[in-house]
C-alpha cells in the first residue's frame, strides 16, 4: 500500500493504479477461482468481468477514434475556412492598391509568406481544442496495452513449472493482494474519475506537456526535479494560462468596443 500511495502521488498515477489494479485482481481471481471454487465458478465469473471490461475497452477504442478523426476533420476545415477567406481579403486589398497606383492582375506577392501569424495562431488554438479527444483515444489504447500485458505475465507467473501448485496458489493470492490493494488506492485517489475530467481538459493537458518539456530540460542539465516540483509548475502554468486568456479576453472586447463619439459643440 505504501508503494501504491507514492504512484498515486505522481502524475496521472491514480488513474494508472485502478487499471493495473483491476487487471491484477481478475487475473489472480480467475486462476483461483479454476482452482478452488466448485466447478470453477468463481473463475467463469471472473473470465466474464475480464471479458466485459475488454469489450468496453475496446468500444472505447472506437468511440474515441471516431471523436478524434471528426475533431481533426474539423480543425482542418475550419483552419483552411480561415486561411480561405484571409487570401480572399488578401487579393481585394491588393486590387484596391492596384486600382488606386496603376493596372495590375491580382495574384500573391513575390516573397510573401504563405500563412500569416494569425493563421497560425488559430490553427495552434484549434489544435488544443482537439487535444481531449486525441488523449481520450491514447488512453484507451494504453488501458488496452495495460490489460494485455497484465494478463500475459500473470499466465506465466500461475503456469510456472519450476513452483508447485501450493507456490502457485500463493503467487495468485499475493496477486489478487496486490491488486485490490492498487485498486482500492487508486479509486481513493480519484483515478476513476480523474480520467474522464482531465481528458476533458484542454489546459490541463496544454500544462502538463509544457512542464514535461521544461522538467527534461531541466533533468538533461542535472538538476533534480520531484514529483511535488512538477505539480506545483502544472498549477502555475495553469495559473498563467488563465490569466493569458482573462487578459486577451479583456483586449478583445475592448477592441471590439465602438469608439466614443464626440458630440458636436
Amino acid at each position: 500500500r505504501e508503494e501504491a500511495e507514492k504512484i498515486a502521488s505522481s502524475s496521472f498515477g491514480a488513474t494508472y493504479l485502478v487499471a493495473i489494479g483491476f487487471a491484477l485482481q481478475v487475473e489472480a481471481e480467475e486462476f483461483l477461482g479454476f482452482q478452488t471454487s466448485f466447478l470453477g465458478i468463481e473463475g467463469h465469473a471472473a473470465r466474464i468481468r475480464k471479458r466485459t471490461n475488454a469489450v468496453n475497452t475496446n468500444f472505447k477504442i472506437v468511440t474515441a477514434g471516431a471523436k478524434a478523426i471528426s475533431a481533426g476533420r474539423k480543425v482542418y476545415k475550419e483552419v483552411d475556412a480561415a486561411q480561405q477567406q484571409a487570401q480572399l481579403k488578401k487579393r481585394e486589398s491588393e486590387n484596391d492598391l492596384g486600382s488606386a497606383q496603376q493596372p495590375s492582375t491580382p495574384g500573391p506577392i513575390p516573397g510573401a509568406p504563405d500563412v500569416d501569424p494569425d493563421q497560425a495562431a488559430l490553427a495552434a488554438r484549434k489544435l488544443e481544442e482537439s487535444l481531449p479527444a486525441i488523449l481520450e483515444l491514447a488512453w484507451a489504447v494504453n488501458a488496452r496495452d495495460i490489460g494485455r500485458t497484465l494478463k500475459r505475465t500473470c499466465r506465466k507467473l500461475f503456469a510456472d513449472a519450476a513452483a508447485d501448485e501450493e507456490g502457485r496458489r500463493k503467487r495468485a493470492e499475493a496477486t489478487r493482494f496486490l491488486g485490490a490493494a492498487f485498486y482500492e488506492v487508486g479509486r481513493e485517489n480519484g483515478g476513476e474519475e480523474r480520467a474522464n475530467a482531465e481528458s476533458c481538459d484542454a489546459d490541463h493537458i496544454k500544462a502538463r506537456a509544457e512542464v514535461a518539456v521544461m522538467t527534461t530540460m531541466a533533468k538533461a542539465q542535472g538538476q533534480e526535479v520531484s514529483e511535488d516540483d512538477t505539480e506545483e509548475l502544472i498549477k502555475q502554468a495553469k495559473t498563467m494560462a488563465a490569466m493569458q486568456q482573462a487578459s486577451n479576453a479583456t483586449q478583445a472586447a475592448q477592441g471590439a468596443a465602438p469608439p466614443n463619439q464626440a458630440k458636436p459643440p
